[in-house]
């Protein structure tokens, strides 16, 4: 499967967050040039961040929270 990206429009922090759905792995790129990498996330979650009204709030909220991170 093709991985899905997306740049929010007005994030103050975070640059993009690409998707690979079949290792689940979600990138996280932030301004500042740092990438991380969060393991077990389903494609649904991704898909709703991208609907959700504040990427740095869905990130917080839900890929921090919930989801492993990985080197």
């Amino acid at each position: 499967m093709d991985p899905l990206s997306f740049k929010p429009e007005k994030s103050h922090h975070i640059e993009s967050a690409v998707y690979q759905p079949d290792k689940k792995v979600v990138a996280v790129t932030f301004r500042n040039g740092k990438t991380y990498n969060y393991a077990d996330v389903p494609q649904e979650a991704f898909t709703n961040w991208m609907k959700y009204r504040s990427a740095g709030e869905f990130f917080h909220g839900v890929i921090k929270r919930n989801y492993k991170l990985v080197k």
